[in-house]
């Protein structure tokens, strides 16, 4: 799962170097923390939050 989101993130993004990925297991969920450049980050989150909700 987490290398299909880093493909995902990376194709979005204009600095796909600086994208990282860090899966943190909780109890019952898997969270994806995502770290990239200040200005891709609007360009992954989306106009209120719809990319980041259909990835």
């Amino acid at each position: 799962m987490q290398a299909f989101l880093e493909q995902v993130v990376k194709g979005l993004v204009d600095h796909p170097d600086a994208v990282n990925i860090t899966e943190v297991e909780q109890e019952r969920t898997t969270v994806y923390e995502l770290r990239l450049d200040p200005s891709d980050v609007g360009r992954v989150i989306g106009r209120a939050g719809r990319t980041v909700n259909a990835i």
